[in-house]
């Protein structure tokens, strides 16, 4: 496709929009179909039954992801527990889903392969439309082939799923055992799911942040409380309680969303039933 300048001079060649491959494979997809049957929740369904959740997306909208040489089809939405919102209209969860699938033009008539990242919404994303937003920078760069669409490393898909709504660690719920001192962590689900408790000593919480090796720069690694020379009672004990909360909380919500290594050895601490 060329675009022509219609004035008196002599005509000259203008940058090309489109490849005419390009196009004419545009063509074949929306000829094929699969552009409609991306345009539907059914895979956004499929996820929540896969993940355990309600087979429910709350505010659905789809994103049609054009690149130079590339067609995908976004789904978002609001999936889990608890419940929010008055309005039938404004019901939401703590949790967006982004679905993405495979770049269409390359499929061939094979199964449709579709990635998607979970993360929990911004204390002001009520609206799925802000949501969308806040994506589109990532979805560009994948148009653009600057990052992979959502992929998981082969060695990262057999990881355990994992959707909570959070973790709390009491302030009534450290226990001195001996010379050893328990914190009980309270884990609630996001599938509706009745909470469970696990107790854990700090060495414990050590193994963990070990395991998960956050980078220096990263919350999850300067939020981890240090270890005392002196006996850790009284305020240093409390001070000790609020910073494995404060962490642990970031490194679920990390490992919901951006770092899905972290799932094997979380859900592990938790025992993730």
């Amino acid at each position: 496709m060329r675009r022509q300048d219609c004035g008196d001079g002599d005509d000259e060649p203008q940058p090309e929009i489109f490849d005419a491959g390009i196009f004419a494979s545009m063509q074949e997809v929306l000829a094929s179909g699969v552009l409609e049957a991306n345009l539907t929740v059914g895979p956004a369904l499929h996820f929540a039954g896969h993940a355990n959740l309600v087979r429910r997306i709350l505010q659905p909208r789809f994103v049609v992801v054009i690149g130079a040489e590339s067609l995908r089809i976004a789904t978002m939405g609001f999936v889990g527990e608890p419940l929010l919102g008055d309005r039938p209209s404004e019901k939401r969860t703590p949790f967006v889903v982004c679905l993405l699938t495979q770049n269409l033009m390359e499929t061939s008539g094979v199964q449709i392969h579709i990635n998607y990242r979970v993360r929990k919404a911004g204390p002001f994303e009520t609206s799925i439309l802000s949501c969308v937003s806040a994506e589109v920078p990532t979805l560009l760069d994948v148009a653009m082939n600057k990052t992979p669409s959502f992929l998981i490393p082969a060695a990262e898909q057999a990881q355990p799923q994992l959707l909570l709504a959070g973790v709390a660690l009491p302030a009534g719920g450290v226990e001195e055992r001996g010379d050893a001192t328990y914190f009980r962590v309270e884990v609630t689900p996001a599938d509706g799911r009745s909470p469970w408790t696990v107790r854990r000593r700090y060495q414990q919480f050590h193994e963990l942040y070990t395991a998960v090796r956050p980078a220096t720069n990263h919350l999850a690694a300067m939020s981890f409380p240090r270890r005392h020379l002196r006996p850790c009672v009284g305020e240093r004990l409390e001070n000790r309680r609020r910073g494995l909360e404060t962490w642990l909380s970031e490194v679920v919500r990390e490992a919901q969303s951006r770092q899905p290594g972290w799932l094997k050895p979380l859900c592990d601490f938790l025992e993730t039933r």
